[in-house]
This record gives structure tokens, sequence and C-alpha cells, in this order.
């Protein structure tokens, strides 16, 4: 009894803000490279915020529960939402499902990095080029299966445009996520993903799976011997990026401390170090700054998803 009253005591006797736990939130599961940064951000978060920071995964439909959970939450600091690009340009512009607005639901607070999506094979489809890999559709359509982290993602669209450059017919092959998707891709019962860059430095380097372009203007330099699509003759180069939001009525004051805070842990040695071997490129920003990128992002990748004459559902 008396332990219990010490302790009591001395949880009193805290700081109420010690007493306290921030969450981040991240609407896929565990696994792959954008889970890994987000752990990573938050063990270097947990100085300037002045309490433990943790990863709350909360998969399913496309990143949108995650992200409706964290604009439905009290807008005190203590749960913000660490998303793909896909979450708030996307999928709002594509699914009848999605039960938030991007621009009146949240309070923009940083990006964290951009980069590049690429188009990778694996065991079923043995290619070592774009041109081989068209070929190869074109004499047997199950070859034309890809998979991605999300319907109705960027790289799900990046797919689309690339089968109408190519005329050749490609199948979207949705997964809850990269990781599960790149394990079918390499299992062989998905012949190809388009997914984020990162993912797949290593499985490249490693000879399990061939990135084959890759969306950027230059090539990327953990493998310079990787062309984008523009090099070979497919108009198809976008970034993408992660960024994160609080809810709407956060206070200023709250939004620009999780500002300086998402800052401090993207330029740390640890987190930059980690983006730069990904090759993502670490971009901390002010609020403002991303609140004019999601502006400028949804107007040119809604025009994309209007192009591609998907219906909403």
């Amino acid at each position: 009894m008396a332990r219990i009253l010490l302790a009591f005591a001395l949880a009193l006797a805290l700081p109420a803000h010690a007493q306290n736990i921030t969450r981040m939130v991240i609407g896929f599961p565990a696994g792959a490279s954008f889970d890994a940064l987000g752990r990573l951000m938050a063990d270097r978060m947990r100085a300037s915020m002045g309490t433990p920071v943790i990863v709350e995964n909360r998969p399913g439909a496309a990143g949108t529960i995650g992200a409706e959970a964290v604009a439905r939450s009290a807008p005190d600091g203590r749960t913000f939402l660490l998303t793909p690009l896909a979450s708030m340009v996307t999928e709002p512009q594509t699914s009848k499902n999605v039960r938030y607005d991007p621009f009146k639901d949240f309070a923009p607070v940083s990006l964290v990095s951009t980069f590049e999506i690429a188009l990778v094979t694996g065991p079923a489809a043995p290619v070592k080029s774009l041109a081989e890999y068209a070929t190869l559709v074109r004499s047997n359509r199950e070859k034309g299966f890809y998979g991605s982290p999300a319907v109705n993602s960027l790289p799900h669209f990046f797919g689309l445009t690339f089968a109408r450059s190519s005329g050749i017919e490609m199948t979207h092959v949705p997964f809850a996520g990269p990781a599960p998707a790149i394990q079918a891709v390499l299992g062989g019962q998905v012949p190809a993903i388009i997914a984020a860059y990162s993912d797949f430095i290593q499985l490249h380097q490693s000879g399990k799976m061939r990135i084959l372009a890759t969306t950027g203007g230059q090539r990327p330099q953990p493998t310079p011997e990787v062309p984008t699509f523009k090099e070979q003759g497919f108009d198809i180069e976008a970034t993408s990026w992660y960024a994160v939001f609080l809810p709407a009525a956060a206070p200023k004051d709250v939004v620009e401390r999780m500002s300086r805070s998402i800052g401090d842990a993207v330029r740390s040695k640890e987190v930059t170090d980690y983006l730069v071997g990904t090759g993502q490129i670490p971009s901390p920003s002010t609020p403002a700054a991303l609140a004019e990128r999601l502006k400028q992002d949804y107007a040119k990748f809604g025009a994309m998803i209007r192009a591609s004459g998907i219906k909403l559902e």
C-alpha cells in the first residue's frame, strides 16, 4: 500500500505534459521504409516534444482510416498524422468513402521528405528494361498484373499512365501497404510492383528485384544505373512526399511547436542519413509551405486522375 501511495505522489509531482504520450498515427501496416522512417522520427522527437512519442499503426482503406482518426482526435497536439501524399491528395478525389476534407479537417504542419516512385519487377518477370517488360506483357497478359501499396495511390495511377503510353494492358492489384506487395512480387505471385523507390534499393542491389525506371527528373544517387521513365521515352515525371498533419482546430502555437519538432527530427543526423540512404530528399518545411504544396498537388494530380478515366468508388 505504501508503494502505491508513493507512486501516486510521484506521478502528481511530475509536470502534466510528462504524464502524457504523443501518438504518431501511420495509416499503413508496420514494415517497409515508411514505417521505419516514422519510428526513427518518433525516437528523435522525444526530447523536443517533452513526452514519449509512440507510433500507432492504423492500417486500412489506403491510409484513410488513420487519417480520419487523426482528423477526429482532440486538437491538443497529442495525436498527429504522418502520411504519404495519397491520403491527402488522391484518395479524397477518387473514393466516396473518404469522410474527411484534406483542407478543412487538417492543419498542415511540415513536409518530411520528397521521393520518387519506381516500377520494379521480380522473379515472375525477369526483364532488364521497360521495353522488355512491355514486350513481355504484350505476349502474355498475365505478366501485366502489378501491385501497389493501395488503390487510388500514385503508384496505381502511374501504372495506368505507363500502360496507356506503351500500348499495353496492365491490371492493378492493390495491397494493404508496400510490405505485403513486395512479398507477393518476391514470391512470384505478382510480376511487378510500383511503389516508393526507397523500398527497393537493397532488393535491387542484391539482385532479388530489378528497378526498371523511376519517376524523377534525374537518376537517383543510390542506383545510378537505373534510368528514369523520361530517359526511356515515357512522359512520366513526378515526386511524392511524406508529411505531418494535425487536426484542423489545433492552436497556432501547437502547430508551430510541432513543426519545429518535425524539422529538428528530420535534420538530425540519424534521420537525414536514413532519408538520403533510401533515395529521399529531406524536406522539412513551414506549415504555410506544406499548405501550398498540398494545394498545388491536389490540382496537379486531380487532373491526372480525371485523365485516367477512373470513376469514384
